[in-house]
């Protein structure tokens, strides 16, 4: 099959002359970026999801481009024109498409918690608002109550909130690794290494197989899978990807920030930084707060960088 479109979480494959395959995938999206650790059976639960609200409109009468499923993560569907303009709609029209998105959100977290909060989410209404308003109209609202951690991750930043959260809810057991001071609060993978006199801060996640030099400082950080930093490299509430290598004496500043996104600008209190899969940074280069380095980057020995750098870019 032809791999038409690779998205964010879900590839679109020709089959046939009529018909796509949808092949949903096990990997996570946040602000625009694929976050290299899979969630397992999230490809599936997607699928079985879309496929259960499509049957659920088709009872109703309302065809969609949905046939059926091919497997617990694959669907097939029609291949149809894309109608984005529904005023060019004639009635001799067919095999047309009119794109409809709907999101339901159970639980408000993170940077969408904020602008609810704050009354300045652009789109949306506040949530007090809402509840006031269909109970004004007489309209019953059911509730569910959850024991349980129910979290959204929408931007980079709110990882680290996610990650504070899961930690207040279940602390780890606190790490021993010789030579090396590990806080409480600190989640180590399998096959860590970390170099002597590092310390490891509060609130620090650390993936499988990562490297980490002598004499190092993270505090508040999430380190993904396959990732190396070098000795001497001091970096707080900063992520860094799977299969970064950063050399040597790398600096992460962190605090107050305005960082942008697809959506716009975003004034965060203390935030480091990003840095994306599989970059490469050489020694000595510093991040000022805020600053999104994006998957395969390549910054040069001693760059300090102040704005954000897209995927793919040298910095030489």
């Amino acid at each position: 099959m032809k791999l038409l479109h690779k998205g964010k979480v879900k590839e679109v494959y020709a089959f046939g002359p009529d018909k796509l395959l949808f092949n949903f995938t096990d990997q996570i999206s946040v602000f625009d970026k694929i976050i290299p650790t899979l969630v397992p059976k999230k490809g599936e639960a997607l699928c079985r999801t879309s496929a259960y609200w499509f049957e659920e409109t088709k009872s109703l009468g309302i065809d969609t481009h949905f046939i059926g499923l091919q497997d617990v993560d694959k669907m097939l569907v029609k291949r149809l024109e894309i109608l984005h303009d529904s005023t060019k709609i004639t009635p001799r029209m067919v095999n047309f498409f009119i794109p409809l998105e709907v999101v339901a959100r159970h639980y408000l977290a993170g940077s969408m918690h904020d602008r609810v909060k704050a009354g300045v989410a652009q789109g949306d209404s506040g949530l007090p608002d809402v509840l006031a308003r269909t109970l004004s109209e007489g309209i019953a609202i059911t509730a569910v109550k959850s024991d349980h951690l129910w979290v959204d991750a929408v931007y980079p930043w709110d990882l680290l909130r996610v990650q504070a959260e899961v930690f207040r809810h279940q602390r780890p057991a606190t790490a021993v690794v010789p030579n090396a001071h590990v806080e409480d609060g600190v989640l180590l993978g399998d096959d860590v290494t970390v170099g002597a006199y590092t310390v490891l801060g509060k609130g620090t996640t650390i993936g499988n197989h990562v490297v980490i030099g002598a004499h190092c400082v993270l505090e508040n950080c999430i380190v993904e899978d396959d990732a190396q930093i070098g000795a001497g490299s001091i970096l707080k509430n900063t992520i860094i990807a799977a299969g970064a290598i950063i050399g040597p004496r790398f600096t992460a500043t962190s605090g107050p920030c305005e960082t942008r996104t697809v959506d716009g600008y975003h004034h965060l209190a203390d935030f480091g930084g990003v840095v994306g899969q599989d970059a490469r940074i050489e020694a000595g280069v510093t991040l000022a707060p805020g600053v999104i380095v994006g998957n395969r980057v390549r910054v040069a020995l001693g760059k300090t960088l102040t704005t954000s750098v897209e995927d793919g870019a040298q910095v030489l």
